[in-house]
């Protein structure tokens, strides 16, 4: 595969391009706390991939500059090569040369001979050239196709990195749903819970206000009842104080008569507001009063 298929691959198709980098997709939940951390590991698979690629796209050059420079030295052989057998050459060639000096000695310096030695010395030499430079070729290509290789075996590692990447992104985006889903349940919930402790307070505050105004009213009641009872207290020791000393033997006599009696004339068991206005120590203590 040649340099230049290599790099058309790659502006063609973005996915092994090396220099390919993931883009954050901007995704919310509308749960601030889960969109900062989901956010935040979204930078953080970012940075993990620009890493990895980094070093991936190191690796690729680092393997290419090495062959790139086995290329190269191979060139400068074959050349150093060519210039030994130029040399050589033209040592045959040379008419002070070893090889012409021997013609000569042979008295065929200027024969056929001397002049079809010399085309097949250069023949010789042509071939020698032909054949380093094919092989210089041949070395080339092989080297040419080894970078390509390493070249093409860096882009699908940078686009398996990259898909990989998007892989753990989606995976991280169902997680921030999730969290977020758990989230609203949680707040539902709670605000479910708040409503039903509103409720139950508001409800305990009702009662309490209504055991308040009954507690009130009784205890208005009950001050009625005393006021009523001291009444007629008031009245009854005034009516004792207004009858003098006589009054013992007209109550004894008004007792004998009968214990209901007693207790109508003094007046202190009488109830005009029924039994239900005094409360129970109140009418108790009217009952026992004067026996």
């Amino acid at each position: 595969m040649e340099e230049s298929t290599i790099t058309e691959n790659r502006q063609n198709n973005a996915s092994l391009n090396p220099y390919a980098t993931l883009q954050p997709t901007n995704y919310t939940t509308g749960v601030q706390n889960v969109d900062n951390m989901t956010q935040a590991g979204n930078q953080i698979l970012q940075n993990s991939m620009n890493a990895q690629n980094t070093a991936i796209q190191r690796g690729v050059d680092t393997n290419v500059a090495e062959l790139q420079r086995q290329r190269d030295l191979q060139a400068q052989e074959t050349e150093k090569q060519n210039r030994a057998f130029y040399q050589q050459y033209q040592k045959q060639v040379n008419p002070y040369g070893a090889t012409q000096e021997a013609l000569a000695g042979q008295g065929l310096a200027h024969s056929g001979i001397a002049e079809t030695t010399k085309t097949n010395i250069y023949n010789t030499y042509q071939r020698s050239l032909t054949d380093n430079l094919n092989n210089l070729k041949n070395v080339q290509a092989q080297y040419d196709s080894q970078m390509a290789q390493v070249r093409a075996n860096g882009d699908i590692a940078l686009a398996q990195n990259l898909s990989n990447m998007y892989l753990q992104q989606l995976e991280q985006i169902r997680n921030a749903y999730s969290m977020a889903q758990a989230q609203k349940q949680f707040e539902w919930q709670q605000a479910v819970s708040d409503r039903d402790y509103n409720y139950q307070v508001s409800r305990d505050a009702i009662s309490d206000q209504r055991y308040q105004q009954e507690f009130e009213y009784q205890k208005e009641r009950d001050r009625v009842a005393d006021e009523q009872w001291q009444k007629q207290y008031n009245l009854s020791a005034s009516s004792k104080s207004s009858s003098g000393g006589g009054s013992s033997g007209r109550r004894s006599s008004g007792r004998s008569s009968g214990g209901s009696s007693s207790s109508s004339t003094n007046g202190l068991l009488i109830n005009p507001y029924g039994t239900n206005a005094l409360s129970g120590g109140v009418w108790s203590a009217l009952k026992n009063f004067g026996r």
